[in-house]
């Protein structure tokens, strides 16, 4: 089942469908303002992936057959496919970032930056449930992330840190306000990541060298409490992911990546970084759920996605390496053993790390078809929910949320 919907300017419409209710499990993916929701289906066999440095950087790497996995399972991983069936269109919109939420009732959100503002997509229903528009700037590059029913979201543009309560769904979203992204009152930021375990919000500053990261208390969710800043590296920092005081930093410019220990928040400790022999630009990192690993994109054409092993950290290892078709990966999340990543043109990838030096493409999806080169267009981000067999991808030239 595929589903194209046109949108009325508040983009509160429903979306023609044949079937009812969808209870499954989704990844949600943006880049060119569009959300598809896809279904996971498996069958067995794996493509395996292969190392691309060169001898020098692979002497000293682990060997595959001696790896005890991430899950401790030895056997070949299962391959997925990743069908379309559903795209709900913004209009002349831009998409941006993406994220998921889970509704009390088991209701599955796909949410998703647009110029505008942020789009809430029930995928269960296939509906569009409500649009928050931006109190400021349009703006192309937006963030967002949950927790409890509360949405954060961030923008480039001069929109601060907004704040929105989910607990109305499926009637609506409300916005509770908006808010200065540290003491100085900046209200542009590129990204944001929740530490739900510790209550604390993390996002950068947008701009120059002073491009921290800067931590706001969410113990009282609708009034978020500036902390503290850390992490300037003479760059502007791009992105993190923060869980249980532990901060995984990509760095930008420098090619650098950095760990930190934020369990004293008026003392932020570095724990570590490394520099990338590839030179690319440090975009994204994520760890994996046993903290034993990062994967991390470059956003640079030719630039691979890497696997570093972090349990020694004064001495990270990269033990493998990964590049779709289209040369450009942007963004990765992981779940469970799975790195979902967003590649513009090559559209989502889905690889397994169940033994990470042998990471092992296990499905793909292609969200724009009219082209596979490394320019910016296709598949900005990807996001896996809870429930199983659903994943969403959104593009980014002209907004339209696929599932």
């Amino acid at each position: 089942m595929h589903i194209t919907s046109s949108r009325t300017p508040d983009f509160k419409k429903s979306a023609s469908t044949t079937g009812g209710k969808f209870s499954h499990k989704f990844v949600l993916g943006i880049c060119s303002a569009a959300i598809c929701l896809m279904i996971l289906s498996s069958n067995v066999l794996a493509i395996p992936l292969t190392f691309q440095g060169t001898a020098a950087e692979r002497e000293g790497m682990p060997n595959p057959e001696q790896e005890s996995s991430v899950s401790q399972a030895n056997q070949a991983p299962t391959r997925f496919n990743l069908d379309s069936i559903a795209t709900f269109s913004f209009g002349t919109n831009h998409g941006s970032d993406c994220w998921g939420w889970q509704a009390p009732n088991g209701d599955q959100y796909a949410i998703m930056g647009i110029d505008a503002g942020i789009v809430f997509v029930n995928a269960t229903t296939l509906q569009v449930a409500d649009t928050i528009p931006n109190v400021g700037a349009s703006c192309v590059w937006q963030d967002m992330a949950t927790v409890d029913n509360y949405c954060y979201s961030v923008s480039e543009c001069g929109n601060g840190l907004m704040v929105m309560d989910m607990s109305f769904l499926p009637d609506s979203v409300h916005f509770v306000g908006t808010f200065p992204i540290n003491t100085t009152g900046g209200m542009s930021s590129h990204n944001l990541s929740i530490d739900s375990l510790k209550g604390f919000l993390y996002l950068d500053g947008s701009g120059g060298a002073s491009r921290n990261v800067y931590v706001h208390d969410i113990s009282n969710r609708e009034n978020p409490v500036f902390v503290t800043g850390f992490g300037s590296n003479g760059s502007a920092i791009h992105d993190f992911y923060a869980n249980n005081d532990t901060v995984y930093v990509a760095e930008g410019s420098p090619s650098s990546y950095s760990i930190w220990d934020l369990s004293n928040k008026a003392a932020p400790n570095l724990l570590t970084r490394w520099f990338s022999f590839s030179g690319g630009y440090a975009h994204n990192i994520w760890p994996t759920e046993d903290g034993r690993y990062v994967v991390t994109t470059e956003e640079t054409p030719g630039k691979t996605i890497k696997v570093w092993n972090i349990e020694n950290l004064g001495n990270v290892n990269l033990v493998a390496e990964y590049l779709g078709s289209s040369q450009l990966a942007h963004n990765v999340q992981i779940r469970g053993d799975i790195a979902y990543v967003s590649h513009y043109q090559s559209g989502v990838y889905m690889i397994d790390l169940s033994r990470p030096s042998c990471a092992e493409e296990v499905a793909q999806f292609d969200t724009w078809p009219s082209g596979n080169s490394s320019g910016f267009a296709g598949c900005w981000g990807a996001f896996h929910s809870q429930e199983p067999t659903v994943c969403t991808t959104l593009r980014m030239k002209t907004a339209r949320c696929l599932f």
